[in-house]
C-alpha cells in the first residue's frame, strides 16, 4: 500500500514511516528521496506525529533548505518548509519526546523555537538523574537511556510526568534548570518540585514567573526555618499567571495568591464557579461555555 493510499489508516501509515526511519539509520544517503516522498504528500498528512517522526530521522542527514528548490512551485511551500524546520529541531529527540511535543504543541512553535529540544534533554537528565539519586542509584546511571529509552526501567515507570515535566521545565527556566534543582532538592522531590510548573507562557511571562518562583517557593518563616509554600497554591499561581498584569507580578506571595483565587472573567455570572475555574488555570475564551454547563445542572 503507497503512502498516498486513501486505504491507510494510522496503524498502516505509523508502520510505514517506522520502516521509512529504519531505512534511513540503516541507509543514510537515502534520507533525501525519503523527504521528498512525504513532502509529496499534502500538508494534513505530512503534520502528523508519526509523519514527523520520520523526517526527524531524515533531518539528522539533509537540512530544510536543501528542499526549497524541490518546494519552490508548491502551493504550501511556507507550511512545508516549517514543518521541516520543526522536524530538524526534533532530529535528537526520542520517539516520546517527539510524540509528546505533537500532541502538546502547533508546529509553528516547534519550528520557531530552536533550542527548546536542547534544553528539554538537558532537563530530562537532570530529572532522571536526580530520580535515580532519590532510589539510591548512581546519579549518572541514566544518562545513556537516550540510546534505547525502552530499556531504561525508571524511565518507563516515571515517563508520563517526567515528559511533561522536561518541557515545562525547559521553558520556564532553561539554562537556569540545574539551579533550581539545586535549591528545591533538600525541600521537595524531583517530581513536586516540576509537575506543577505551566506550559507555553510567552517569553516575557516565562522569565517572570521563573523569578518569582525562585524568590518565593522556598522561604523563611518566622521561626528562621526554611520552608516551601503549599505546592496548591503555587500551581494555582501558575496556571493564572499568565493573566497576572505586570505591576501584580511584583507584589507580595500573598497578594499575588489572592488576586489569583479571586480572578474575575468576562461575563462571569456564578462566583462560586469562577473561583473553581480559577484554580484550574481555566481560559477566557474556555470560561462561559464550561459555566453554562454547570448552571444547567
Amino acid at each position: 500500500m503507497g503512502l498516498q493510499s486513501d486505504k491507510n489508516n494510522r496503524a498502516s501509515l505509523e508502520t510505514a514511516y517506522e520502516v521509512l526511519e529504519n531505512v534511513v539509520k540503516i541507509q543514510p544517503d537515502l534520507a533525501p528521496e525519503i523527504t521528498k516522498t512525504i513532502l509529496a504528500k499534502t500538508v494534513t498528512n505530512i503534520n502528523r506525529t508519526e509523519t514527523m517522526i520520520a523526517l526527524s530521522g531524515c533531518m539528522r542527514r539533509c537540512k530544510p533548505e536543501d528542499f526549497a528548490d524541490c518546494l519552490a512551485k508548491d502551493e504550501n511551500v511556507a507550511q512545508k518548509m516549517q514543518i521541516l524546520q520543526a522536524a530538524q529541531r526534533m532530529r535528537n529527540s526520542t520517539i516520546d519526546d517527539i510524540k509528546y511535543a505533537c500532541d502538546s504543541y502547533p508546529v509553528s512553535k516547534l519550528a520557531e523555537e530552536p533550542i527548546l529540544f536542547s534544553q528539554q534533554q538537558r532537563c530530562m537528565n537532570i530529572l532522571l538523574s536526580q530520580l535515580g539519586k532519590e532510589n539510591g542509584e548512581n546519579k549518572n546511571s541514566h544518562l545513556e537511556y537516550r540510546k534505547a529509552p525502552e530499556q531504561d526501567k525508571l524511565y518507563q515507570a516515571n515517563k508520563d510526568w517526567l515528559l511533561a515535566a522536561s518541557f515545562k521545565s525547559a521553558q520556564t527556566f532553561g539554562c537556569n534548570f540545574p539551579s533550581y534543582m539545586r535549591q528545591t532538592e533538600k525541600y521537595l522531590s524531583t517530581h513536586d518540585a516540576v509537575y506543577w510548573l505551566p506550559e507555553q507562557l510567552t517569553k516575557d511571562k516565562k522569565e517572570s514567573f521563573s523569578s518569582f518562583v525562585c524568590r518565593n517557593l522556598i522561604y523563611t518563616d518566622g521561626s528562621g526555618k526554611k520552608q516551601y509554600r503549599p505546592l496548591a497554591e503555587m500551581e494555582l499561581i501558575a496556571k493564572n499567571w499568565q493573566y497576572l498584569k505586570p505591576e501584580q507580578e511584583k507584589q507580595k506571595y500573598k497578594d499575588i495568591l489572592a488576586s489569583c483565587q479571586s480572578r474575575k472573567y468576562e461575563e462571569q455570572e456564578c462566583d462560586k464557579f469562577a473561583v473553581e475555574a480559577a484554580k484550574w488555570g481555566v481560559r477566557n475564551s474556555q470560561y462561559k461555555d464550561l459555566e453554562s454547563v454547570y448552571m444547567a445542572g
